[in-house]
């Protein structure tokens, strides 16, 4: 391995810099570790030192259930994310999607990090406000910082 360990902010940045970009191919010739980049799904049964899990935003991950959630009052919004008010009313696919980001988090032996935007793009592609999905509101999940990024969309 090489030099001693980036602190997180400069591995973030980093790793926010080549998806901005879309270059991660063009960089692992030049990566003394693997990345291994995959869906929540195809990782089932193994693991990592560490997990990035992203887009965990509100109408992207768990998607339109959002709607059924907020229009049924089981949950709650605001701008830093929405809030899961009666578990026993969950619909079915929130319990899917839940079980999904379980599998996700447990593939780390050391750490995990989850991401959220705070503005998404809608599909006719205009910008949008976002917050985190009711999802990073579970128990055990632990919000241990925001950073705010400047970028376009």
């Amino acid at each position: 391995m090489g030099g001693p360990m980036p602190c997180f902010s400069e591995r973030f940045y980093y790793i926010v810099s080549i998806f901005s970009e879309g270059s991660l191919r063009h960089f692992f010739d030049f990566l003394d570790a693997d990345i291994s980049m995959m869906t929540v799904h195809s990782a089932k049964g193994l693991e990592w030192d560490t997990v990035f899990i992203p887009g965990v935003t509100r109408f992207d991950w768990p998607g339109r259930i959002c709607s059924r959630c907020e229009s049924a009052g089981m949950c709650s919004r605001s701008a830093r994310g929405c809030r899961i008010m009666d578990a026993k009313k969950m619909p079915d696919g929130l319990i899917e999607e839940m079980g999904l980001l379980y599998v996700g988090v447990t593939r780390a032996r050391k750490a995990v990090y989850v991401s959220a935007s705070m503005q998404r793009r809608t599909n006719n592609g205009n910008y949008q406000v976002a917050c985190p999905s009711c999802l990073t509101s579970l128990p055990g999940i632990e919000t241990v910082g925001w950073t705010v990024m400047d970028g376009e969309g």
